[in-house]
């Protein structure tokens, strides 16, 4: 007798109960303790199941990134939600502190979105999670515009490349705990210094 083929609506059932397995391992026990086996034996299925739904272990990777990238997204546009409107200056120290807040509050999976970087690339749906990871870019850049009308589309691309790569760079160090690092008690007063300063330094080049 047949075996009687899943319906589009029970495959993609089963897709979500992969990621959000892997979802909660990953937020448990960080990305290192991602596992197909045991993923598998705790969704009562073989492994071979996963990878009928997932090309690789990566692959559920980026599904789960993907949704982490979308909880950032929806924790800075309620953190700023006039940010199109609102001073530049308050926007950029906002999008930073918003930044470091979700990581704190989320630190295996904020964490996993940089620990294989190259899953991002070498994943199939590369182009679409790559836009995916830009999107805070775009924040960035818009203010960044806004702060300084007469920056070109591409300075603000390098500049809000920069300030972001300093952002995680002080993020990620406290997190980590690394000897050079912040204090954690003092990261986001020292986001708000960079930041402003930032902005100070290009509010003057402006002018000058």
């Amino acid at each position: 007798m047949a075996r009687r083929r899943f319906t589009e609506d029970e495959e993609n059932a089963i897709r979500s109960r992969i990621v959000e397995a892997a979802r909660r391992q990953i937020e448990a026990d960080g990305l290192a303790a991602l596992k197909a086996r045991a993923l598998a034996e705790g969704l009562g299925m073989a492994t071979g199941k996963i990878y009928s739904y997932f090309a690789d272990l990566d692959a559920v990777v980026v599904a789960v990134n993907s949704q982490t990238l979308a909880r950032l997204d929806a924790t800075i546009v309620a953190a700023l939600p006039d940010r199109n409107e609102a001073p530049p200056r308050e926007v950029l120290v906002g999008l930073a502190l918003a930044y470091h807040r979700f990581a704190v509050d989320n630190v295996h999976l904020w964490s996993a979105l940089f620990e294989r970087a190259s899953v991002t690339m070498r994943a199939p749906t590369a182009g679409w999670h790559l836009d995916e990871h830009l999107r805070l870019m775009g924040y960035i850049t818009g203010a960044l515009q806004r702060l300084s009308p007469t920056m070109g589309e591409a300075d603000a691309w390098r500049h809000a490349r920069t300030l972001l790569a300093a952002v995680h760079g002080i993020v990620s160090t406290a997190l980590a705990g690394f000897f050079v690092a912040v204090p954690r008690d003092q990261v986001a007063d020292e986001l708000a210094f960079l930041v402003t300063r930032v902005c100070d330094g290009l509010q003057h080049a402006r002018v000058g």
